[in-house]
């Protein structure tokens, strides 16, 4: 593990709004030489939801 993280390797699933691109995955779209975890699509949204809530005072609901 130790090996893995100085390596900058993600251990785990990505986070929400992320995916995760690595040699092995299931999804073939995905595959990837060197591990990388990009920004998808659901980021916009997570954006836009944390910009109501600071700026405009909207609550989590």
């Amino acid at each position: 593990m130790k090996d893995a993280i100085e390596k900058d390797n993600f251990l785990g699933r990505a986070p929400r709004g992320y995916d995760h691109f690595v040699p092995r995955v299931t999804d073939p779209l995905k595959v990837q030489a060197k591990q990388e975890i990009k920004l998808n699509k659901d980021d916009i949204l997570l954006k836009k939801a944390f910009k109501l809530k600071i700026y405009k005072n909207y609550t989590d609901k």
